[in-house]
């Protein structure tokens, strides 16, 4: 009946319906169990869903991270290059400090060299003076041994001899004579202590600055360098990281949207199935009893039971899958729970050591604080007073420095002019030599007073310049003291500022405490943690569901309005039309597949007997014509393509084997190039004979290359014995051709073959085709 072939084609209907489904199912298993952990049972688009969603999200955060992360590594790396700039420039004002030095000093310590030029300074100061005054001694001591009855100048002893007289002022001349020489060079040698001296003291601040750039400002930079170094390394090795999950999740990301429409159209399915048991249960109730031995009740009544265990079946199996959903999520949240224990457990573990540690660094800054506050009760004291010393003594030390350098100015234009008056007293040196041989000898005594009086100056401005040098250097000193006093008590003064924060951080702690009430702060705070993370995990629940719930109202009122449209108007006829259509196209795709399955076992029968016949036929002519012993018979086998079986038109592998007793072996790179050839011929041979029965003619192209005398003699024989078999074929013809005449002479043995024609060269080396019995082969 109608109503029979509607429930039918509902239920075809329905296994079509479900079979997609399990396709869809199983093609995206693997897929789903990757990306969600399971393949859910139920609700796989909404799970997929709410993956996608925190896909999403997730990477969404990693971006962000990554930017940040990227932004703290600009930052880093302006600070290093800015870092390395300094540290360059200030690596070049060493090496610029250190070769004016060297260039001053040498290879010799700055200090040392300093301390060393001022002795050589006094000494050359010393034998300067010496010289001035010996020089106005010894021409005294001449004068006086040259009288009357000289004594000696020093002791006073008269000479026994004059001789002893004239000794004397000889040598007196000559170091009177040398007195100018050593003069010159004491005064040439002390000037240029002097300039390397004024060169060293200018210096000595650039010697001061590098200690502070050797010991503290390149040592830190290079410190600040390394940190800046090592925090771009970890944030390049976190970017890296992040990237690297980032483009996981965006995979896994890509891989979730991809499956998403097979996934869509799987839900589609089970909605139209469901849909489809509805009407086979409806359909079923309407079929009478008239197509059964049962009656309509009998079959209600079965119809009944069996919804009634397939609900049970259904209810059971949704119960243990929510046990399972419920297990699964059980079993992750202990694992959270056990991870989450572990690393707070870890975390009190590090919590207890840094406590430990804390409490003796409290119970040694107690200690130190102890220690401290006597060293700042002392140092209170003296702070208010030293803060006025201090000041007082700075402005002492600019007034000093600025009276020192004008005495040292002041010094340097007595200098000036002391040296001014030693070339005035040469000057007049050499006017009281022209004086003395001019004989004017009281301008002599007036001018050596004159340089005495000079003398006397010049030492006394030496002796101020180095009390001056003396006061200016202890003032430098007193200077430094200062300064380093002046640090100390800075230091001190921070250090009291620091215990003040201390012990108000201590009372700040204390208060909070009391305010607690012995409340666990640190476990209050991990449940504050725990809320809000469940809070943030309950708010996205909440918009992901939303977003959902939106999501399938967009798509109900799509499929409404595409339901009113016209393609789905009247999509109940146009589907019982087609149904029509699908099933009698099924019962021709039916008949056709039986057609198809016959013709195809005939083909392949067909197929076996003609494969039957070429192996018998190859087996009697390669024992007729063979002559070795190592192979018995030749046959062609077909192996049917593997591949082939699931296409429509079949394939065969054909090969050709070589068999002795129950072995048989593939003639392939096994056989030599006289069977090859024998082979090749008798296969023909088999196949002209089998499927050319309408066409008689059999052509030979040197058949006998690579045939050895005996072979060559059997193909001979089965040639004669095919020509004898077929002689009463009206079409059948022989056609040989070949150089072997020996071969031709076996052929005409025979009572089939009388003449033959030879190709031959005429005088114009003309091809020509000459007729030739095969009996004159025999007179040859």
């Amino acid at each position: 009946s109608s109503a029979r072939a509607q429930l039918d084609v509902l239920k075809k209907d329905k296994v079509t319906k479900e079979e997609q489904i399990r396709r869809l199912r199983a093609k995206q298993e693997d897929t789903l169990t990757y990306l969600l952990g399971h393949m859910p049972a139920r609700n796989v688009r909404g799970e997929l869903d709410e993956y996608i969603g925190k896909q999403t999200e997730s990477v969404k955060r990693l971006n962000q991270e990554i930017q940040k992360s990227k932004s703290a590594l600009s930052s880093r790396e302006a600070e290093k290059k800015m870092i390395g700039e300094t540290l360059k420039k200030k690596e070049e004002e060493l090496k610029n400090v250190e070769e004016k030095i060297f260039s001053v000093c040498g290879s010799q310590n700055f200090d040392d060299g300093l301390s060393s030029l001022q002795e050589k300074m006094s000494s050359a100061q010393d034998q300067r003076g010496s010289l001035l005054g010996a020089e106005h001694f010894f021409q005294k001591y001449v004068n006086d041994l040259e009288k009357q009855e000289p004594c000696c100048p020093l002791c006073h002893r008269e000479f026994d001899t004059d001789q002893e007289v004239k000794e004397l002022i000889i040598e007196l001349k000559n170091k009177l004579r040398m007195v100018p020489s050593k003069l010159l060079k004491t005064e040439k040698d002390l000037d240029e202590y002097r300039t390397k001296y004024d060169a060293m003291m200018q210096l000595k601040p650039l010697k001061e600055n590098i200690t502070t750039l050797e010991d503290k400002e390149v040592p830190e930079l290079k410190n600040k360098l390394k940190k800046i170094n090592e925090d771009i390394t970890k944030l390049r090795e976190d970017i890296q990281t992040k990237e690297e999950d980032l483009h996981t999740q965006e995979q896994d990301d890509e891989s979730a949207k991809q499956i998403q429409p097979d996934i869509v159209m799987m839900d589609r399915y089970q909605g139209e199935v469901t849909e489809l048991e509805k009407k086979i249960s409806t359909e079923g109730a309407k079929l009478s009893g008239g197509d059964s031995d049962r009656t309509l009740q009998d079959v209600i009544n079965e119809k009944e039971d069996l919804q009634l265990k397939v609900d049970s079946s259904n209810k059971q199996l949704d119960s243990l899958r929510q046990k399972i959903n419920l297990y699964t999520e059980e079993v992750q949240r202990l694992k959270s729970e056990v991870n989450q224990l572990t690393s707070e457990k870890l975390q009190i573990d590090s919590d207890l050591q840094q406590r430990n540690k804390l409490e003796e660094d409290k119970a040694k800054s107690l200690s130190e604080n102890d220690q401290y506050n006597k060293e700042i009760m002392e140092s209170r004291d003296q702070i208010k007073p030293l803060q006025n010393q201090l000041e007082k003594l700075k402005r002492e030390k600019e007034k000093i420095l600025q009276e020192k350098e004008e005495q040292m100015e002041h010094m340097k234009n007595e200098v000036d002019k002391v040296k001014n008056d030693t070339a005035k007293v040469k000057n007049v040196n050499l006017e009281i030599k022209n004086y003395n041989q001019s004989g004017k000898a009281e301008l002599l005594v007036e001018n050596k007073k004159r340089l005495t009086q000079i003398e006397e100056k010049a030492a006394e401005k030496e002796e101020e310049s180095k009390d001056y040098t003396a006061s200016l250097n202890k003032l430098r000193d007193e200077l430094a003291k200062n300064a380093e006093r002046e640090r100390e008590l800075t230091d001190n003064l921070r250090l009291r500022r620091h215990l003040q924060d201390i012990e108000k951080k201590k009372e700040s702690i204390a208060k909070l405490e009391s305010e607690l009430g012995g409340i666990d702060a640190k476990h209050l705070e991990r449940e504050r943690r725990r809320l809000m993370a469940e809070q943030q995990e309950l708010l996205k629940e909440k918009q992901l569901s939303e977003n959902r719930r939106m999501a399938l109202h967009g798509e109900l009122s799509s499929l409404l309005s595409e339901l009113k449209s016209d393609m789905y108007k009247n999509a109940g006829t146009k589907f019982r039309d087609k149904m029509i259509v699908l099933k009698t196209t099924e019962l021709a795709s039916s008949d056709l597949e039986k057609y198809y399955k016959a013709l195809d076992k005939a083909i392949m029968s067909y197929h076996n007997m003609k494969m039957d016949e070429i192996n018998k036929i190859i087996r009697e002519l390669w024992r007729n014509t063979y002559k070795g012993n190592d192979i018995e018979t030749i046959e062609i086998r077909s192996d049917e393509d593997e591949a082939g079986l699931m296409k429509a038109r079949r394939t065969y592998n054909y090969r050709v084997v070589m068999i002795k007793g129950d072995t048989a072996l593939d003639m392939r790179g096994r056989c030599s190039a006289g069977q090859k050839v024998l082979a090749s011929l008798i296969i023909r041979m088999a196949l002209a004979e089998t499927f050319c029965l309408n066409c008689g003619i059999l052509a030979l192209d040197e058949p006998t290359t690579n045939l050895d005398r005996e072979n060559i003699e059997s193909l001979a024989l089965a040639l004669v014995e095919i020509i004898k078999s077929r002689s009463s074929q009206k079409n059948f013809q022989l056609v040989v051709i070949t150089h072997d005449e020996d071969f031709v002479e076996l052929l005409g043995r025979s009572d089939y073959v009388d003449e033959f024609w030879k190709v031959r060269k005429d005088a114009n080396a003309c091809s020509k085709l000459v007729k030739a019995r095969v009996e004159d082969l025999h007179s040859r």
